[in-house]
């Protein structure tokens, strides 16, 4: 018998869109998807979508925790009285954590959730707390040393690998017309052809979570090559008169940007966490530099063929000569994902 599953996303961020597109698509039993108002259109292909509105979650930090609460709690109501065998969460506010395992207990809904930057180690001792003793939640984990962690705490939890979602490699116009606005086109297409620049590599630093620190003293380091950044927040100063940089506000089509490129740079510290911009390195078979970290350690592990130490020398570096089976990986995260939600493998 195939599972009834709702799949929930109470935080809807923009960047989560091609994740949550696959986790959808890949699951084969009966299903719908809830997402915030602010994503229409993003899901155009899928028939069996609701909306909530989520504009009011952006007011402020409050409002964030009472309305994820609030559209939360209500979903679960809605799975029970819809006959829905499961709820998954596609993101949560850490804070509700603990109202969404008293709910889904008192309906007896089974509840699982995915962990992205919701994951209780570092965070403040209310969310720590939250999280560890919300044990009717089955976690998700895109890396086994999270599973590890909840198990320790009697936390049901699966490792699930982080899918590759699709990257539009065409060039589109409107890229273009959106990049000449914001004063980037004529410099893309400048990038484009490196061999007007006396620098021996590109490196491409796509992530907002940048240790700018860690970064600067690389890019001094490395007065040879070009670094392409997102610029940053805070401490912009620090990099924008520097003359092997430079600094892009939002990169309209990542797949025009990791085909220029020659190497990722992800000057990172996570430890319990991923990042996307790895994943959307291999399908360009862009080998990823990564400071010393949990997560380079997990890289390391399963993807030594596309890992780069931050800590060696660059100019050795040579990238990838052969193109990750991208079809077989997400292939296996598919079967995966159904394994879990439908055949239920909990002990």
């Amino acid at each position: 018998m195939k599972n009834k599953v709702l799949f929930f996303d109470p935080v809807s961020p923009k960047g989560h869109v091609g994740l949550n597109s696959m986790i959808y698509d890949s699951f084969k039993g009966d299903k719908k998807i809830v997402v915030g108002t602010s994503l229409k259109g993003e899901f155009d292909h899928i028939d069996s979508i609701a909306y909530f509105k989520n504009k009011i979650l952006k007011k402020n930090r409050f409002y964030h925790f009472c309305f994820c609460a609030l559209f939360s709690i209500y979903y679960l109501f809605f799975a029970k009285l819809n006959n829905y065998d499961s709820v998954v969460f596609l993101s949560y506010d850490k804070y509700t954590i603990f109202l969404i395992s008293f709910f889904s207990f008192i309906l007896g809904i089974k509840v699982y959730a995915f962990e992205h930057n919701t994951f209780p180690v570092g965070q403040n001792f209310l969310s720590y707390f939250l999280n560890i003793n919300s044990k009717n939640i089955i976690r998700l984990c895109f890396m086994s040393n999270m599973v590890d962690f909840f198990r320790d705490k009697n936390i049901s939890s699966y490792y699930i690998h982080h899918p590759i979602v699709g990257l539009d490699l065409s060039v589109h116009d409107e890229f273009f017309d959106k990049s000449k606005s914001k004063g980037t086109g004529k410099d893309f297409f400048s990038i484009k052809a490196i061999d007007k620049y006396n620098f021996c590599g590109v490196i491409f630093c796509p992530s907002g979570s940048n240790n700018i620190d860690i970064l600067k003293s690389k890019i001094l380091e490395y007065p040879d090559f070009l670094f392409i950044v997102k610029r940053p927040k805070t401490k912009i100063s620090e990099l924008e008169n520097m003359s092997n940089v430079y600094l892009v506000d939002y990169f309209y089509d990542l797949g025009e940007w990791f085909k220029v490129v020659d190497f990722v740079y992800l000057p990172i510290d996570f430890e319990y966490r991923v990042s996307g911009f790895f994943y959307e390195s291999l399908k360009f078979s862009k080998k990823c530099i990564i400071s010393n970290c949990g997560f380079s350690d997990y890289i390391k592990l399963n993807f030594p063929n596309y890992y780069l130490s931050s800590e060696d020398n660059w100019y050795n570096f040579k990238n990838a000569s052969f193109n990750f089976d991208i079809v077989n990986y997400n292939l296996d995260f598919s079967k995966l994902i159904n394994k879990i939600l439908i055949k239920d493998i909990r002990r």
